[in-house]
């Protein structure tokens, strides 16, 4: 039982956004994959959980970066189990290139029923316990958004509804589709000029097929802007960027 893990990327030009840079939902994606073999090796993947019939969720992901992985450079994503207890468990990262270290992340999990959709206990993964480490991530410090930022009048929604392809195996919309629709609230030529130096997604509820959503975007500084994606008046997930010029 190992509690490092380490995986190697490498990006290719058809895995680029328009910068030739990884697209932040993809490395999300990649940080959700390196957890997840972790935890297979662990003993509390999928299949354990399901013995109790319950299964993974993440609840909160914050990414703190100095530059994203560029084309044709492979990248390391390094993992361990920064903290647990009864409800919660941390896993932090780290992101390399080389020797360099160019971004650091943090993540909560828990447990839910998969019939009842309610939180579960995580006692019975003494496992994780284990082979808790003591570092821990460099992030910076939390930016929670307020629901009075989501009242001004500058904010600039749309509509979407969920689709068959947005859908994974829990039957809800995945965690990476949502920040996809966050980052696709401001234009191309944004991206040309400021690139992601902190992200911090929240998710607070499941988007399920056909459900209409709504994508509202702040602007709460001229380096800091929020999103939200919600359903009626229930916020689902929401999102704070802090932007760097290039």
């Amino acid at each position: 039982m190992t509690d490092l893990y380490k995986r190697t990327f490498l990006l290719t030009a058809a895995d680029c956004n328009s910068q030739f840079e990884l697209p932040l939902a993809t490395l999300g994606q990649n940080i959700v994959e390196t957890a997840t073999d972790h935890a297979n090796i662990l003993g509390v993947d999928y299949r354990r959980l399901k013995e109790d019939g319950n299964a993974w969720v993440l609840l909160r992901m914050t990414i703190a970066l100095q530059r994203m992985p560029r084309v044709n450079e492979s990248y390391e994503i390094k993992t361990w189990v920064a903290g647990f207890n009864s409800r919660f468990s941390q896993r932090d990262f780290t992101i390399s290139v080389g020797d360099e270290v160019i971004g650091q992340v943090t993540t909560t999990w828990t447990v839910i029923n998969s019939v009842t959709r309610q939180a579960a206990s995580l006692d019975g993964l003494g496992n994780l316990e284990s082979v808790v480490r003591p570092e821990k991530a460099d992030v910076g410090r939390s930016q929670r958004l307020k629901p009075a930022d989501f009242e001004r009048p500058d904010i600039q929604s749309v509509g979407y509804r969920v689709a068959t392809t947005d859908i994974d195996t829990n039957r809800h919309l995945t965690a990476m589709r949502y920040t996809q629709l966050m980052v696709d609230r401001w234009p191309l030529d944004h991206y040309d000029h400021y690139r992601v130096g902190r992200f911090e997604i929240a998710y607070s509820a499941e988007a399920r097929y056909d459900d209409y959503l709504m994508v509202a975007r702040v602007d709460l500084t001229d380096d800091t802007a929020g999103v939200r994606i919600s359903r009626g008046t229930e916020t689902l997930a929401q999102a704070s960027f802090q932007w760097c010029k290039r």
